[in-house]
């Protein structure tokens, strides 16, 4: 599953946009590694919620931590919330959901 976020659009009528949180990750950050499976996404089904660049391991697994932290809590409902302070909008989605 990969870190995503469903962020309100408008106030009336209010739609879901899905985004995923990426983070760019630079060669030089990965001594040993391998590329498992490489899939073609669908961009309009999805967009980029947060970007972060890394450039070490241990800002790869900072993000990765964050992002636990953050969906460990209770997803505000898309159409609820919209003027809360602190609204919780990062979630899971499956990976089947941005593949063309």
């Amino acid at each position: 599953r990969l870190f995503g976020r469903q962020i309100p659009s408008g106030l009336i009528n209010t739609k879901c946009l899905d985004l995923l949180d990426l983070t760019y990750i630079q060669r030089s950050a990965l001594i040993d590694f391998e590329v498992i499976e490489t899939i073609a996404v669908s961009k309009t089904k999805v967009g980029i919620g947060s970007q972060s660049p890394a450039t070490n391991f241990s800002e790869i697994k900072r993000d990765f931590d964050r992002g636990i932290e953050q969906r460990k809590k209770e997803q505000t409902p898309c159409d609820k919330g919209l003027t809360d302070l602190n609204p919780v909008r990062e979630c899971y989605f499956d990976i089947e959901k941005i593949k063309n």
